[in-house]
């Protein structure tokens, strides 16, 4: 959940912070496939892996880095077009479409793994991203945990929290 947006655009310390958390849940489970916007720590790509794929139906486990969304202007550009006028940044009904596109992609990707056609077996989906599942939890039926990167991993909490545990080692 302290995270952030974990998009393209994120420094190396948030990349170390995202390759601790998947190296940990990897040794929990090593069928862990990952969808990510960059290549060193993915299995497969957001846009690319999300969508009409199998490759991840009989994984036991996924991690999903990041918010899936697209380049905001090209959001707004597609809302108005599809509304017929002009939308401005700020418009509430943009924001609501913006937050919709953004559920239908995780509605996707956690999809891939086919738990609908495995009843009774437990898949785990790991999301790294700030943004809020609550309203997919009930629509798709699963448990969600909010925790924080360091009670996953001490490595990768955030630098404060990586230093004050230095100092209390």
């Amino acid at each position: 959940a302290d995270m952030g947006r974990c998009g393209k655009q994120r420094g190396a310390d948030q990349d170390k912070r995202i390759e601790a958390l998947l190296k940990t849940w990897k040794k929990a489970n090593r069928d862990l496939g990952a969808i990510d916007y960059k290549g060193s720590t993915a299995d497969g790509f957001w846009w690319c892996d999300t969508r009409g794929v199998n490759v991840w139906q009989a994984r036991k486990a996924l991690a999903l880095v990041g918010t899936p969304c697209p380049n905001i202007a090209s959001l707004q550009a597609r809302y108005s077009a599809i509304v017929g006028h002009a939308v401005e940044l700020d418009d509430e009904s943009l924001t609501t479409f913006i937050e919709g596109y953004i559920q239908a992609e995780f509605t996707q990707a956690i999809g891939r793994v086919r738990a609908n056609r495995r009843p009774g077996e437990e898949i785990v989906i790991y999301v790294v991203s700030d943004f809020d599942l609550s309203p997919l939890q009930e629509r798709l039926g699963f448990v969600l945990e909010i925790v924080k990167a360091s009670d996953v991993t001490p490595e990768a909490g955030s630098k404060t929290e990586r230093a004050w545990n230095r100092i209390q080692l």
